[in-house]
């Protein structure tokens, strides 16, 4: 069975079995609306925003028409109906335009770099010819997954026992669940946690904020950030919830790996909670609603335990993997021919 991902992901909502389709003629005629806008921009301002989503947009159909000489190469070959083919979004677009590649996530809130849902939450796509039932074509999954599930996932497709890697020792330490019966509609999403970020000390208690440090924990449907910059929605469209680059880049303030990085003194680091289901939006902050101090409690247990707990020691290993020296991984890189192997770590065979 071929398997393919695109990309990675942090964590994903809405997984859409799709017939695929990538036109190159389709992807021409939305570079030439791009084009089309350039000349008619009003102000520097949306001259800048054109030309880098004009960038962007260069970059992504080439993505897009790499995939389908991939699709059509497995179709020539009799191997597309024994393929999954799974493309997902890495993480929350960024809405300042003067930087990188600019994007959107609104109605959700913030941007890539946040743990609010527009830097979390992300689209993608499962396309299996072969292996969908089709009563499950053309539907979502709203379970909820994350990206270190994909290996398992994938490994359960090729044949193997996650159940057994897991206790193996070269898969003891994976956290990731196996989702393809619930993608198929058989069972629910085996997972109700979302581990995002977690202080390295593990004597952390709530209040502590000696490092800059936050809690991003997601527990069914509710989410808790600790020690978590305040951010705002950033609308494409000119009104309430629009804000042009100047006074995004003024008004954010980041973690930058365990580091908070702002240039406003107005960046405000407070705690948050929210019910994700009933407000994906993130509008309405439940920390202080005394209806909502079982969950609060249950939540910050949760966090502490996780943080307590020696052997995982997450925040250690986010903290020291954020600051490895890529020069391993560069060389492996390079002595592959340009593709990206595993480095550092056991293969599983």
């Amino acid at each position: 069975m071929s398997l393919l991902t695109v990309a990675e992901s942090t964590a994903i909502h809405v997984i859409r079995s799709l017939a695929y389709s990538f036109e190159q003629a389709d992807n021409q005629d939305f570079m030439k609306v791009l084009k089309k806008r350039l000349e008619t921009a009003a102000g520097e301002e949306q001259l800048r925003f054109f030309k880098m989503r004009l960038l962007t947009a260069s970059v992504l159909m080439a993505v897009d028409n790499s995939l389908k000489a991939v699709v059509d190469a497995l179709e020539d070959e009799g191997m597309l109906a024994n393929t999954v083919l799974f493309v997902n979004s890495d993480n929350g677009g960024h809405p300042v335009y003067t930087q990188g590649h600019p994007g959107n996530n609104y109605p959700l809130r913030s941007s890539k770099f946040a743990y609010y849902e527009g830097g979390v939450r992300v689209p993608a796509f499962v396309f299996a010819p072969g292996h969908i039932p089709s009563a499950r074509k053309g539907t979502a999954y709203h379970g909820l997954m994350h990206h270190v599930d994909l290996l398992t996932t994938f490994y359960s497709l090729g044949g193997g026992d996650v159940a057994t890697l897991k206790s193996s020792a070269v898969g003891s330490d994976l956290d990731g669940e196996d989702h393809w019966p619930a993608l198929l509609g058989g069972t629910t999403s085996p997972r109700n946690e979302l581990v995002l970020n977690l202080p390295r000390s593990t004597t952390w208690k709530l209040g502590e904020n000696k490092t800059d440090e936050g809690v991003a924990l997601r527990v069914g449907k509710y989410k808790m950030l600790l020690n978590h910059p305040y951010d705002y929605w950033f609308s494409p469209n000119p009104g309430e919830d629009h804000n042009e680059a100047s006074s995004m880049m003024a008004s954010q303030c980041m973690y930058s790996w365990y580091t908070v990085e702002t240039d406003s003194h107005t960046c405000n680091m407070t705690n948050f909670l929210f019910d994700v289901h009933a407000d994906p939006q993130e509008l309405t902050n439940l920390w202080g609603d005394s209806s909502y101090d079982a969950i609060r409690s249950s939540l910050i247990k949760r966090a502490e335990t996780l943080v307590g707990t020696v052997e995982l020691d997450y925040g250690r290993i986010m903290y020291q993997k954020n600051r490895v020296d890529t020069s391993a991984s560069d060389t492996a890189w390079k002595a592959h021919n340009w593709f990206a192997v595993p480095w550092q770590c056991a293969v599983i065979e």
